[in-house]
């Protein structure tokens, strides 16, 4: 639809990204919507539930009669090894924090900087990941995983949009948004 058009994709330390914005490196950044500074405009877009992939067939998974779809039991998710996805390769999360709350821990194992890594590594070895289900939809089919019920209470997050009010106006940055919303609705 628009064969001039450049895009460049980054993957950026989360709070780095206003910054980025302020300073122009950056015309939008798909995120969690949070709290912004005033000049910061935003569009949430969808809200993601968390799952737990693991590659199909998953060996722990299925010696405990763990099918897809169904909630991984919370003695046996701590206790399996995992792959976390971290902009920063981060080795702690969401789901170690509501964890933390309930006075239990899991191991991760691997942290990687794309979500492609979380989910190679998930598919080709024993490690499972935590991650939103709109990932899972958007990269499942791509990858021989699986997804499962995570065994925690974890609040839905809001994914959004946010940029520079300075291109709220703009034409063609209008373009680029719609854009991005409708992929992200589909």
């Amino acid at each position: 639809e628009a064969p001039e058009a450049r895009l460049r994709l980054v993957s950026l330390i989360p709070d780095q990204n206003v910054g980025a914005l302020s300073r122009a490196d950056i015309d939008l950044a798909l995120l969690p919507i949070a709290v912004f500074p005033e000049w910061i405009d935003c569009q949430p877009l969808r809200h993601a539930g968390m799952k737990l992939i693991a590659r199909r067939g998953h060996r722990r998974l299925a010696r405990n009669a763990v099918a897809p779809g169904e909630t991984v039991p919370l003695e046996l998710f701590c206790d399996l090894s995992f792959a976390l996805y971290s902009s920063e390769a981060q080795m702690q999360a969401i789901g170690d924090r509501a964890l933390a709350a309930l006075g239990r821990r899991r191991r991760v194992v691997l942290g990687a900087v794309s979500f492609s890594a979380v989910f190679a590594a998930v598919e080709q070895t024993e490690l499972v990941a935590l991650v939103p289900d709109i990932v899972i939809a958007a990269m499942g089919r791509r990858y021989r995983v699986a997804s499962y019920g995570a065994p925690l209470d974890l609040a839905p997050i809001t994914v959004g949009m946010i940029w520079h009010k300075r291109a709220t106006a703009n034409p063609a940055h209008r373009w680029l948004r719609a854009q991005v919303a409708e992929i992200l609705r589909e």
